[in-house]
């Protein structure tokens, strides 16, 4: 990378994962690999892919810059969840990354730093205290092989939210177990409540209760285990995570036909909870 491609970035902390290694035209070359710098006064353009939601600022951030060094030129490309997946995809089967990209952190972001796709950002991260601006667990879901190969943006955590109106009518108070967590399932809808409202269309709300289910019976140590491949999937713990999830679809405890219901459209006024990052919040 650059300097001034690193000086952007210090400036700007523009929430990447990953930061191209090769030449502005793209990513390429060896992770680590830096490329001459330009001569004073020539003009440089950056490419810079995002998503759509949440990252209207990037524009305006793109044209502050520019008023700080008019020689950079930062081109923004805006893409929906789904696709930015696909042009990502493309772009790097083809070494023609943008020289800065979105994408989620964690197993879903190694593909790149192992392919040799992205930049060291280990001593960017020292010379601009990382450590005392992000939370150590964001960096680390950004740090691939002991190395650091991206910005933090976000870090998301499972919760769940219920309507305190319902929970008042039921005569329930927030559970402290996971024994209480499904009795209360049970109370909820001998009511006529339907206790986990979310949609699963595109599955990824179904994935994070997946999830938190996965966490209670395999325990953090066993589930990173299992993230990395490095534990058998025959586990008795995945095994119980799945039986759960048809014992709770069985006794109506989610909505009929939530695996094809649309996230947005999934709460309604009879109902607890709503799963996945929605805007409501209900259950995430």
């Amino acid at each position: 990378m650059k300097k001034w491609m690193i000086a952007l970035v210090g400036a700007l902390l523009i929430s990447m994962l990953a930061a191209g290694c090769g030449s502005s035209n793209g990513g390429g070359g060896k992770s680590g690999e830096q490329s001459e710098q330009p001569a004073s006064g020539e003009k440089v353009k950056l490419t810079l892919w995002v998503l759509n939601a949440g990252w209207e600022w990037v524009d305006q951030a793109a044209e502050d810059f520019k008023q700080v060094d008019p020689n950079v030129e930062v081109e923004v490309t805006h893409y929906e969840t789904d696709p930015i997946k696909e042009a990502l995809k493309v772009a790097a089967s083809s070494r023609t990354l943008p020289d800065m990209w979105f994408t989620w952190g964690g197993t879903l972001g190694s593909f790149y730093p192992e392919n040799g796709l992205t930049l060291d950002l280990t001593q960017i991260a020292k010379d601009h205290n990382w450590s005392e601006i992000y939370n150590k667990a964001a960096i680390d879901m950004s740090t691939y092989g002991g190395a650091v190969s991206g910005i933090p943006l976000h870090l998301n955590v499972l919760g769940m939210w219920y309507p305190k109106s319902v929970y008042e009518k039921a005569k329930l108070s927030p559970p402290k177990t996971f024994a209480e967590f499904e009795a209360q399932l049970e109370t909820l809808k001998q009511s006529g409540v339907v206790p986990m409202a979310f949609g699963s269309k595109g599955g990824w709300h179904t994935m994070r209760l997946t999830e938190q289910l996965l966490e209670h019976f395999a325990g953090p140590v066993l589930h990173d285990k299992l993230n990395n491949l490095e534990a058998s999937w025959n586990d008795p713990a995945v095994v119980k995570t799945f039986e759960k999830l048809s014992e709770y679809t069985d006794k109506g405890y989610f909505p009929k036909g939530y695996s094809s219901l649309d996230p947005d459209g999934s709460a309604g006024a009879d109902v607890p909870a709503a799963s996945g990052h929605d805007q409501r919040g209900h259950l995430v």
